[in-house]
Protein backbone atom coordinates (compact mmCIF):
# COMPACT_ATOMS: atom_id res chain seq x y z
CA UNK A 1 0.00 0.00 0.00
CA UNK A 2 3.03 2.32 0.96
CA UNK A 3 4.13 2.14 -2.94
CA UNK A 4 0.51 3.23 -3.74
CA UNK A 5 0.32 6.55 -1.38
CA UNK A 6 4.22 7.64 -2.41
CA UNK A 7 2.45 7.64 -6.20
CA UNK A 8 -0.24 9.09 -5.68
CA UNK A 9 1.31 12.13 -3.70
CA UNK A 10 3.71 12.33 -6.04
CA UNK A 11 1.02 12.79 -8.47
CA UNK A 12 -0.62 15.75 -6.70
CA UNK A 13 3.07 17.46 -5.93
CA UNK A 14 3.89 16.61 -9.37
CA UNK A 15 1.26 19.03 -10.95
CA UNK A 16 0.40 21.39 -8.03
CA UNK A 17 -3.17 19.51 -7.42
CA UNK A 18 -4.80 20.85 -4.41
CA UNK A 19 -4.94 17.28 -2.31
CA UNK A 20 -7.85 17.94 -0.84
CA UNK A 21 -10.04 18.71 -3.66
CA UNK A 22 -8.40 15.58 -5.37
CA UNK A 23 -9.68 13.62 -2.83
CA UNK A 24 -13.05 14.87 -2.07
CA UNK A 25 -13.63 13.67 -6.23
CA UNK A 26 -12.41 10.32 -4.90
CA UNK A 27 -14.11 10.20 -1.34
CA UNK A 28 -14.99 6.27 -1.39
CA UNK A 29 -10.79 5.64 -2.02
CA UNK A 30 -8.43 7.95 -1.03
CA UNK A 31 -8.66 9.91 2.28
CA UNK A 32 -7.11 13.69 3.19
CA UNK A 33 -4.96 13.83 6.04
CA UNK A 34 -4.87 18.00 6.90
CA UNK A 35 -1.78 17.57 9.26
CA UNK A 36 0.25 16.48 6.76
CA UNK A 37 -1.56 17.87 3.82
CA UNK A 38 -1.23 14.05 2.29
CA UNK A 39 -3.54 11.31 1.02
CA UNK A 40 -3.72 8.04 1.45
CA UNK A 41 -6.10 5.02 0.28
CA UNK A 42 -8.71 3.28 2.04
CA UNK A 43 -8.00 0.25 0.67
CA UNK A 44 -6.83 -2.10 -1.70
CA UNK A 45 -10.25 -3.58 -2.62
CA UNK A 46 -11.72 0.04 -3.06
CA UNK A 47 -8.75 1.31 -4.95
CA UNK A 48 -8.98 -1.52 -7.84
CA UNK A 49 -12.79 -1.11 -8.01
CA UNK A 50 -11.90 2.74 -9.01
CA UNK A 51 -8.45 2.69 -10.34
CA UNK A 52 -7.34 -0.88 -11.67
CA UNK A 53 -10.90 -2.17 -13.66
CA UNK A 54 -9.41 -5.31 -15.62
CA UNK A 55 -9.90 -5.08 -19.38
CA UNK A 56 -8.94 -8.82 -19.43
CA UNK A 57 -11.87 -12.00 -19.47
CA UNK A 58 -11.33 -15.18 -17.20
CA UNK A 59 -7.51 -16.14 -18.08
CA UNK A 60 -6.10 -12.76 -17.86
CA UNK A 61 -3.35 -12.92 -20.88
CA UNK A 62 -4.05 -16.71 -21.70
CA UNK A 63 -7.35 -16.25 -22.89
CA UNK A 64 -9.31 -19.30 -22.86
CA UNK A 65 -10.50 -18.72 -26.53
CA UNK A 66 -6.66 -18.47 -27.23
CA UNK A 67 -6.88 -15.23 -29.05
CA UNK A 68 -5.26 -12.39 -27.21
CA UNK A 69 -1.59 -11.03 -28.03
CA UNK A 70 0.29 -13.03 -25.54
CA UNK A 71 -1.69 -16.54 -27.38
CA UNK A 72 0.00 -15.03 -30.57
CA UNK A 73 3.25 -14.53 -28.86
CA UNK A 74 3.33 -18.05 -27.81
CA UNK A 75 2.08 -19.44 -30.51
CA UNK A 76 3.51 -21.36 -33.53
CA UNK A 77 3.87 -19.36 -37.12
CA UNK A 78 0.22 -18.62 -37.05
CA UNK A 79 -0.94 -20.59 -34.75
CA UNK A 80 -1.85 -19.09 -31.16
CA UNK A 81 -1.15 -20.91 -28.19
CA UNK A 82 -1.54 -22.03 -24.30
CA UNK A 83 1.01 -21.37 -22.48
CA UNK A 84 -0.13 -20.72 -18.69
CA UNK A 85 -0.10 -24.08 -16.60
CA UNK A 86 -1.93 -22.53 -13.65
CA UNK A 87 -4.73 -21.71 -15.68
CA UNK A 88 -4.95 -25.16 -17.11
CA UNK A 89 -4.86 -26.45 -13.54
CA UNK A 90 -7.99 -24.70 -12.99
CA UNK A 91 -10.33 -25.14 -15.54
CA UNK A 92 -8.92 -28.93 -15.76
CA UNK A 93 -10.36 -29.12 -11.95
CA UNK A 94 -13.18 -26.89 -12.53
CA UNK A 95 -14.66 -28.26 -16.07
CA UNK A 96 -12.79 -31.24 -17.59
CA UNK A 97 -15.13 -30.46 -20.56
CA UNK A 98 -13.94 -27.03 -21.34
CA UNK A 99 -10.48 -28.33 -20.41
CA UNK A 100 -10.69 -30.71 -23.29
CA UNK A 101 -11.63 -28.21 -26.03
CA UNK A 102 -9.12 -25.46 -25.03
CA UNK A 103 -6.45 -28.52 -25.73
CA UNK A 104 -4.14 -27.26 -22.94
CA UNK A 105 -2.37 -30.39 -23.25
CA UNK A 106 -1.57 -30.27 -27.16
CA UNK A 107 -0.60 -26.86 -27.14
CA UNK A 108 1.98 -27.57 -24.12
CA UNK A 109 3.88 -30.14 -26.18
CA UNK A 110 4.03 -27.75 -28.97
CA UNK A 111 8.07 -27.02 -30.22
CA UNK A 112 9.27 -24.49 -32.16
CA UNK A 113 11.49 -24.93 -35.58
CA UNK A 114 14.21 -24.26 -32.96
CA UNK A 115 13.31 -27.05 -30.67
CA UNK A 116 12.15 -24.77 -27.62
CA UNK A 117 9.02 -26.08 -25.52
CA UNK A 118 5.96 -23.73 -24.66
CA UNK A 119 7.27 -23.56 -21.48
CA UNK A 120 10.92 -22.91 -22.17
CA UNK A 121 10.26 -19.80 -24.18
CA UNK A 122 8.07 -18.28 -21.29
CA UNK A 123 10.89 -19.58 -19.58
CA UNK A 124 13.20 -17.15 -21.34
CA UNK A 125 10.36 -14.21 -20.97
CA UNK A 126 10.16 -14.08 -17.65
CA UNK A 127 12.98 -12.60 -15.25
CA UNK A 128 11.38 -14.00 -12.46
CA UNK A 129 12.26 -17.40 -13.77
CA UNK A 130 16.49 -16.29 -13.45
CA UNK A 131 15.81 -14.43 -10.66
CA UNK A 132 14.22 -16.59 -7.61
CA UNK A 133 15.65 -19.36 -6.21
CA UNK A 134 11.89 -21.55 -6.43
CA UNK A 135 13.13 -21.72 -10.58
CA UNK A 136 15.72 -23.84 -12.41
CA UNK A 137 16.83 -20.55 -14.55
CA UNK A 138 18.17 -19.52 -10.99
CA UNK A 139 22.21 -19.07 -11.15
CA UNK A 140 21.91 -19.25 -15.00
CA UNK A 141 22.52 -16.00 -16.37
CA UNK A 142 24.10 -13.01 -15.97
CA UNK A 143 21.72 -10.42 -14.40
CA UNK A 144 21.92 -6.74 -15.17
CA UNK A 145 23.29 -4.89 -12.08
CA UNK A 146 21.62 -1.73 -12.50
CA UNK A 147 17.81 -1.80 -13.70
CA UNK A 148 15.17 1.22 -13.69
CA UNK A 149 11.44 0.42 -13.88
CA UNK A 150 8.87 2.93 -14.01
CA UNK A 151 4.97 1.27 -14.26
CA UNK A 152 1.60 3.33 -14.92
CA UNK A 153 -0.62 2.48 -11.46
CA UNK A 154 -4.13 2.32 -13.61
CA UNK A 155 -2.69 0.67 -16.73
CA UNK A 156 -5.73 -2.49 -16.81
CA UNK A 157 -4.09 -5.14 -18.46
CA UNK A 158 -2.64 -6.69 -15.20
CA UNK A 159 -2.40 -6.65 -11.64
CA UNK A 160 0.84 -4.48 -9.84
CA UNK A 161 2.13 -8.10 -8.47
CA UNK A 162 3.80 -8.55 -11.96
CA UNK A 163 5.81 -5.23 -11.38
CA UNK A 164 6.20 -5.34 -7.83
CA UNK A 165 7.56 -9.10 -7.03
CA UNK A 166 10.23 -8.21 -10.36
CA UNK A 167 11.26 -5.18 -8.10
CA UNK A 168 11.56 -7.83 -4.74
CA UNK A 169 13.27 -10.13 -6.41
CA UNK A 170 15.52 -7.85 -7.85
CA UNK A 171 16.65 -6.23 -4.51
CA UNK A 172 16.82 -9.60 -3.08
CA UNK A 173 19.38 -11.43 -5.92
CA UNK A 174 22.87 -10.85 -4.27
CA UNK A 175 25.34 -13.07 -4.34
CA UNK A 176 24.03 -15.37 -6.54
CA UNK A 177 26.81 -17.66 -8.52
CA UNK A 178 25.85 -18.22 -12.49
CA UNK A 179 28.64 -20.98 -12.90
CA UNK A 180 31.55 -18.53 -13.72
CA UNK A 181 31.24 -15.93 -11.17
CA UNK A 182 29.16 -14.41 -8.58
CA UNK A 183 26.41 -11.86 -9.39
CA UNK A 184 23.98 -9.18 -7.79
CA UNK A 185 21.78 -6.43 -8.47
CA UNK A 186 23.48 -3.08 -7.24
CA UNK A 187 20.29 -0.82 -7.64
CA UNK A 188 16.73 -0.79 -8.68
CA UNK A 189 15.04 2.85 -9.80
CA UNK A 190 11.80 1.81 -9.22
CA UNK A 191 8.55 3.75 -9.46
CA UNK A 192 4.92 3.54 -9.46
CA UNK A 193 3.51 6.60 -11.71
CA UNK A 194 -0.15 7.59 -10.83
CA UNK A 195 -2.18 8.83 -13.55
CA UNK A 196 -1.27 6.96 -16.10
CA UNK A 197 -2.50 3.62 -17.68
CA UNK A 198 -0.17 1.15 -20.02
CA UNK A 199 1.89 3.82 -21.80
CA UNK A 200 5.96 3.91 -22.76
CA UNK A 201 6.02 7.45 -20.84
CA UNK A 202 5.27 6.26 -17.37
CA UNK A 203 7.28 8.37 -16.17
CA UNK A 204 6.18 11.24 -13.15
CA UNK A 205 8.30 14.22 -15.15
CA UNK A 206 9.77 14.67 -18.50
CA UNK A 207 10.17 11.80 -21.15
CA UNK A 208 11.02 8.36 -21.08
CA UNK A 209 13.78 8.92 -23.58
CA UNK A 210 15.18 12.02 -21.48
CA UNK A 211 14.84 10.27 -18.13
CA UNK A 212 16.39 7.14 -19.46
CA UNK A 213 19.55 8.72 -20.65
CA UNK A 214 19.74 10.60 -17.89
CA UNK A 215 20.01 7.60 -15.66
CA UNK A 216 22.31 6.35 -17.73
CA UNK A 217 25.03 8.68 -17.91
CA UNK A 218 24.71 8.55 -14.10
CA UNK A 219 25.75 5.07 -13.95
CA UNK A 220 28.21 5.61 -16.15
CA UNK A 221 29.67 8.01 -14.21
CA UNK A 222 29.70 6.55 -11.23
CA UNK A 223 30.76 3.06 -12.56
CA UNK A 224 32.93 3.84 -15.38
CA UNK A 225 33.99 7.69 -14.98
CA UNK A 226 32.36 8.17 -18.21
CA UNK A 227 31.49 12.19 -19.03
CA UNK A 228 28.74 11.51 -21.25
CA UNK A 229 26.47 8.80 -22.88
CA UNK A 230 23.95 11.83 -24.65
CA UNK A 231 23.63 10.02 -27.65
CA UNK A 232 22.40 6.89 -26.51
CA UNK A 233 19.11 8.78 -25.92
CA UNK A 234 18.58 9.03 -30.39
CA UNK A 235 18.36 5.09 -30.47
CA UNK A 236 16.52 3.71 -27.29
CA UNK A 237 13.01 2.12 -27.17
CA UNK A 238 10.76 1.04 -24.47
CA UNK A 239 13.09 -1.17 -23.35
CA UNK A 240 16.76 -1.24 -23.58
CA UNK A 241 19.60 -3.31 -21.81
CA UNK A 242 23.23 -4.33 -21.31
CA UNK A 243 25.10 -6.28 -19.61
CA UNK A 244 25.01 -3.75 -17.11
CA UNK A 245 21.57 -2.07 -17.07
CA UNK A 246 18.02 -2.46 -17.59
CA UNK A 247 15.26 0.06 -18.49
CA UNK A 248 11.14 -1.22 -18.41
CA UNK A 249 8.69 0.89 -19.03
CA UNK A 250 5.19 -0.69 -18.49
Amino acid sequence: MSLLETALNNYISDNSLNASEYASNYSDVITYNSTSDTLSITSLSAFAQTFKVSNKELGGHDSLNNNNYDNELFGLDDDPCHFDTYLADIVKNVNSTLYEQCNFEGNFSFTDTLGNSVQHRLNMYTPIYYLMPYYGGNGTSNVAKHWRIRSGVEQPETSLNAEINLYLALQNYKNIYNGTNYTSVEDVDFSLVWGIAHSRDSERTGTANDNFATWVNEILRNDYSVVSYSNYAETITSSESSSSWINILI
